[in-house]
């Protein structure tokens, strides 16, 4: 294999083999080619590649690496290498052995929105009436203590009064997941340290096949998912992990930075690579990158360097106002779109919060400037597709209560209140699920005729699809019958009285029913699992042709791993970035660290703007500048004077541009 593309550090990362490795890789290294070399040099050495494990975030890098390695090597059969992500994988080991911890294998994975519908019911049922402790925190409690691996009795044993109730909402929605045969996302990785900790011989039988692992993005695990590794990983100690400190940016969701910060710590003897010279960002902005991140101390020391040139200062733009600052922000990327000749979409503007793209809207909708939300409301959340889904999710697991409420009224089929009452009755007593309630002649003699008529009319297209997809194939034609046979894809005129609405809800359910096609030969839990375990992230740069050509708006953390020729950071103020709520809990070095993330997304254009007066809560007040613009060196920013920034044409350009003008269009008539 020729490693002559490759710098001196990325062909060493590569080269190395046996032993503990991190690679801090820092943005716009290379890490990608880093991994697929790496793998593809291990292949060459003869390592079989069933036992190389590959482990991403997502399922776009996991794709995109697997794409990268059969480039370089065509001999490589798919699906011989496992490159995957955490949860993927997880879900992979409990399929087969989900009942050594009690669960069916054919168990169903619960979205946010089950969570939240299941957490809902519990706070009602045991009458928490503290404000305090409401939906969200519990959500986020829950998923914190499995992340930590805690059970629900550590919790309940706590002196802390709140941790204890905490506990107990903890163990009744456990307990009401397994009733119903369902695993939520933590879970997923939750079980299956457990798995490993019960049953050695299941996790000796991973450690043998698995004897190589590679983890990408590894300042984003948490502690569940470092323990993981550390069983897979077993006394031979090969693991290597690509990472940077400095973008470890997942704090509140669980992400523990000493992970990376530790590694050497952890497994001794270990190679530490770093990766410095960035193939993105011109030598100015990568300077201004290093000085605010050497301010973080708990950090792995590196610097950023180019072989580019220094390129142009940054630009710093300080409005009267709010609304004046997205005006600036437009007119800014008008001009170097007209000027400079910059397409749209190869621009950005990135905010810490997404409220601050309301008047970024506003401004472009009023200049005509092409945009796209990234960020908005996803496919796969919509109100028709998840009650699509949710008929096929009752087909591969009978006892998803949460999806059999969802869809045995949709369309209208006369089952109210006061019906689905007398059907969970007849469910508790004779101890069955609701699905097989349906069937039962007691209850049968409670309903009404014509409701009586549409659960048979149910049941005939459930038991007839429940055969076909009893088979794996034609999975997408089996869909498509069960959706038009039991009445929802025709019900959908019900449902949305609007006709324009309906015809669009339908073409959405179309669209989900074509999406089943490209795993037609799968069985249908592979499906639902597939959709379950993609991440929001694998769809940032899912365009639809509406999009195409326009600015992209979106957060700073949806923006990760991304890149712009040009790049507009906003409200770069005190106590909006950095956050208030994240300066009031301590976290100001991460708030940091994603200003290093947004900061290193430009790769040529960088404009970081602030408003002197902003209106919060109704009320227009001044503001402080943000720390972050403090810390960056004073040589390497230019403040942009508005009134003078853009400059009126010369004559030369104006006859330049009336030329152009008369070639394109014709100038004989």
């Amino acid at each position: 294999m020729d490693l002559s593309r490759l710098n001196e550090p990325q062909r060493e990362a590569v080269l190395h083999v046996e032993g503990p490795l991190l690679v801090l890789a820092g943005a716009g290294t290379g890490k990608t080619t880093v991994i697929t070399f790496r793998i593809c040099k291990m292949l060459e050495n003869g390592i079989k590649p069933e036992n190389i494990l590959g482990v991403t975030f997502t399922n776009k890098a996991a794709k995109e690496m697997e794409e990268r390695l059969h480039k370089l090597l065509p001999w490589l059969k798919r699906g011989q290498l496992t490159m995957s992500t955490f949860h993927s994988f997880c879900c992979r080991v409990l399929r087969r052995h989900a009942k050594k911890l009690g669960y069916n294998n054919n168990f169903g994975i619960a979205d946010e929105g089950d969570t939240t519908d299941i957490i809902r019911e519990i706070i009602i049922d045991r009458h928490i009436k503290n404000k305090e402790l409401n939906t969200p925190y519990f959500i986020s409690a829950i998923s914190n203590a499995k992340n930590d691996l805690k059970e629900p009795a550590e919790l309940r044993a706590s002196k802390r009064s709140f941790l204890q109730v905490v506990g107990e909402v903890y163990q009744y929605y456990e307990e009401r997941l397994r009733q119903m045969n369902l695993i939520d996302f933590d879970d997923l990785l939750r079980l299956v340290v457990k798995l490993f900790e019960q049953e050695p011989k299941v996790l000796k039988a991973y450690q043998d096949k698995f004897q190589y692992i590679m983890v990408d993005e590894y300042q984003d695990t948490n502690h569940c998912q470092a323990k993981l590794l550390n069983f897979l990983t077993g006394t031979r100690y090969n693991l290597a992990v690509v990472g940077d400190d400095d973008q470890s940016i997942y704090g509140w969701r669980g992400a523990d930075i000493a992970n990376i910060l530790d590694f050497p710590n952890r497994y001794p003897n270990t190679t530490v690579i770093k990766l410095e010279e960035n193939y993105r960002s011109t030598n100015i902005i990568l300077r201004a990158a290093n000085e605010v991140i050497a301010c973080n101390t708990k950090r792995h020391g590196k610097a950023l360097w180019s072989g580019q040139e220094n390129g142009d200062l940054i630009t710093l733009i300080e409005a009267e106002d709010g609304d004046k600052e997205a005006e600036y922000t437009a007119d800014v990327l008008r001009a170097y779109n007209v000027d400079k000749k910059i397409p749209y979409s190869d621009m950005a503007i990135l905010y810490r919060s997404n409220h601050l793209s309301r008047r970024m809207e506003q401004s472009l909708r009023k200049r005509t400037i092409p945009y796209r939300i990234v960020g908005s409301k996803a496919f796969y959340e919509r109100r028709e597709i998840k009650d699509a889904a949710g008929y096929l999710r009752i087909i591969a697991n009978p006892m998803d209560e949460l999806a059999f409420r969802r869809i045995i009224n949709v369309p209208p089929r006369g089952i109210g209140t006061k019906c689905m009452e007398k059907i969970e009755a007849c469910s508790q007593s004779k101890k069955c699920t609701m699905l097989a309630a349906l069937r039962d002649d007691e209850l049968r003699k409670l309903l009404s005729p014509k409701v009586k008529g549409e659960i048979d009319h149910f049941l005939a297209a459930y038991d007839t699809a429940a055969l076909k997809f009893a088979t794996p194939g034609n999975l997408a034609e089996n869909i498509n019958e069960f959706l038009n046979d039991v009445g929802y894809v025709g019900g959908l005129k019900k449902i949305y009285k609007k006709h324009e609405e309906s015809l669009t809800r339908q073409e959405n359910v179309l669209e989900f029913i074509d999406s089943a096609l490209s795993f037609n030969e799968k069985a249908l839990l592979d499906f639902l699992e597939i959709n379950s375990l993609t991440d929001a992230q694998d769809r940032v740069n899912d365009k639809n042709d509406d999009d195409e050509g326009g600015v992209t708006l979106m957060t700073v953390h949806a923006s990760k791993g991304l890149e712009f020729p040009l790049t507009v950071i906003v409200g770069l103020e005190q106590n909006l970035f950095p956050h208030e709520r994240s300066l009031s809990e301590g976290g100001v070095d991460e708030e940091r660290r994603l200003f290093y993330v947004a900061v290193t997304r430009a790769k040529k254009h960088l404009f970081l703007t602030r408003a002197i007066k902003r209106q919060t809560f109704g009320k227009q007040g001044h503001t402080r500048p943000s720390q972050f613009l403090i810390e960056l060196p004073p040589d390497l920013v230019e403040r942009a004077d508005m009134k003078t920034f853009f400059k009126p044409a010369s004559q030369e350009q104006v006859a330049a541009t009336f030329d152009m003008l008369m070639n394109r269009y014709g100038g004989d008539s």
